[in-house]
């Protein structure tokens, strides 16, 4: 798990990078990560591995970023379809 909680971070991170959260709310952060997760299907394995193996909550604890909360909405649909 924390080797995928830190694969997420470093993307939320390039994300807020790109689209400071000053000019671009964290609920479209939360978006744009859930987007790109489905682009990459082997992390996108991994996480609901994880969700699946722990919890949604452990992953939110161990990511510990704000939009990564909200992100996790579309998580819980990725891992029950």
């Amino acid at each position: 798990m924390a080797e995928v909680a830190k694969e997420i971070q470093d993307l939320l991170n390039q994300l807020q990078d790109t689209y400071p959260t000053k000019t671009l709310s964290e609920r479209e952060v939360g978006k744009k990560f859930a987007e790109m997760i489905d682009q990459k299907p082997s992390l996108k394995k991994r996480i609901i591995s994880a969700v699946k193996s722990t919890s949604l909550t452990a992953l939110q604890e161990a990511v510990d970023n704000p939009a990564f909360n909200i992100a996790s909405a579309f998580l819980q649909g990725f891992s029950n379809p």
